[in-house]
């Protein structure tokens, strides 16, 4: 019986040292995460993305050009307001097509002689074109091609509505979610309304300064409207900033 007391009891301790462990690396790692933030350069109207990665953050599945890159917020925002190309394989998809399409001669130029964009060399190439310099991001999407990319990949016709508060924005898109809804059904039973269109189809616009803008999908559950926990198995946080308006769908 002894025995059996002073086993359970080095049982226990084992235990307990294993959650010890696995919660003090949870905590390191959220020093780690990865900060979002978006810079505009109001002379070429260009909004792009600063990724602070992560000692995680290089690879998925170890192909380092297969992740979520610096400078690229326009794609990810785009990709996340779309429920059927919400997902890393269709952000890298669109995101070598806007470089091929949008940026062709910068990817040239990017690319190594006699090569193709792919895997290989992404992760090179997409650095070349847009940068990596919390300073100086370039080639990022403009206004209008944000708008693009939101309405080609959701489907929606968009506007923007320049708004310069947090409480403004909440109740624009409330109100506009309020006013565009949809029978909420089981089983082919309906049971009230609910909104025709989700939270990630909303995309708000912020400026962290004169020279500096950032886009984001709306999340109501967050102080700052777009804090979000993941992205692709990657973390994002959308910075806060002073607030300029929302990106919305008409239908």
């Amino acid at each position: 019986m002894e025995i059996r007391i002073v086993s359970i009891s080095k049982w226990f301790r084992t235990i307990a040292l294993m959650v010890l462990t696995l919660f003090s690396f949870l905590l390191s790692s959220c020093v780690d995460v990865e900060q979002y933030e978006l810079y505009d350069d109001n002379l070429d109207e260009v909004v792009v993305l600063r990724n602070k990665k992560s000692k995680d953050d290089y690879t998925n599945g170890a192909i380092p050009g297969r992740r979520v890159f610096d400078n690229t917020c326009f794609m990810i925002a785009a990709c996340r307001a779309s429920s059927g190309r919400d997902n890393l394989q269709s952000y890298i998809e669109e995101l070598d097509d806007f470089m091929r399409n949008k940026r062709g001669a910068d990817l040239q130029q990017a690319l190594p002689s006699n090569q193709t964009l792919g895997d290989s060399n992404r992760e090179s190439v997409v650095a070349a074109i847009f940068g990596t310099s919390i300073t100086s991001p370039t080639n990022g999407a403009r206004h209008e091609e944000v708008y693009d990319l939101i309405t080609s990949l959701t489907g929606h016709t968009y506007s923007y509505e320049a708004l310069t508060s947090k409480s403004a924005i909440i109740d624009f898109i409330t109100n506009h979610q309020n006013s565009n809804t949809v029978p909420r059904s089981i089983f082919g039973w309906e049971f009230g309304q609910k909104p025709k269109y989700s939270e990630e189809e909303y995309v708000i616009k912020t400026l962290i300064s004169p020279t500096v803008s950032h886009v984001f999908n709306y999340n109501s559950k967050k102080s700052d409207l777009g804090l979000r926990d993941d992205a692709w198995g990657y973390l994002l946080n959308a910075p806060s900033g002073s607030y300029a308006g929302v990106f919305y769908p008409t239908y």
